[in-house]
């Protein structure tokens, strides 16, 4: 998407955003999902994109954010310097290759690694480090607009790392079935457990 500030959003799926025809004093967007944003330096207005957690605050700069209602949210930092709040006023500020996940315990937890790790989802790859399968059936669930169960919650702790890119879900389900041991199951198409 391409705003009428000359900033560019790029929507992952099951993703939106909402702004308005005009912005005034700040360039306000609120997300929904999850974008990649290159925003348009202007320091005079500020660019704002509220999620259902929190507020990501830039001048000019391209960052990640990941603020899906099922997982916590995760803002990335490409280029420049993004400050980030919550509802309790509690804020962070990031620059390049810095991230802020906000966790359901209302914290932000810090990391440093490569943001361009964070947009790989722009070129079609998935890339899971550590994840734990729950985390991993939602991306997947987002990504092919499938629905994924357990047969046993203790089945959704376990980790899984991998690199996909332009992959068939078969196949990234298969690789977790080798991998983890677990059996999947095609209820319909688009219905999946996984059980052990």
């Amino acid at each position: 998407v391409m705003l009428h500030d000359g900033s560019v959003v790029v929507l992952n799926s099951n993703s939106s955003i909402s702004y308005p025809e005009e912005f005034g004093k700040t360039r306000e967007v609120t997300l929904e999902g999850e974008a990649y944003f290159k925003v348009f330096r202007n320091p005079q207005q500020p660019f704002i994109v509220q999620t259902h957690k929190v507020d990501i605050k830039v001048l000019g700069t391209s960052f990640n954010i990941n603020a899906y209602d099922t997982l916590n949210t995760k803002v990335s930092v490409l280029t420049g310097k993004v400050q980030v709040s919550d509802e309790a006023g509690k804020k962070v500020s990031l620059i390049k290759n810095e991230q802020a996940e906000y966790t359901t315990q209302n914290e932000f937890v810090l990391s440093k690694e490569n943001s361009s790790d964070g947009i790989a989802w722009t070129k079609n790859i998935i890339i899971l480090k550590d994840n734990t399968l729950a985390e991993t059936a939602r991306i997947l669930e987002n990504w092919y607009d499938v629905t994924i169960k357990f047969e046993d919650s203790s089945l959704e702790n376990l980790t899984m790392t991998g690199k996909y890119k332009n992959e068939k879900l078969e196949n990234i389900l298969e690789s977790i079935a080798f991998l983890k041991e677990v059996k999947i199951d095609y209820l319909t198409k688009n219905q999946i457990i996984i059980r052990r």
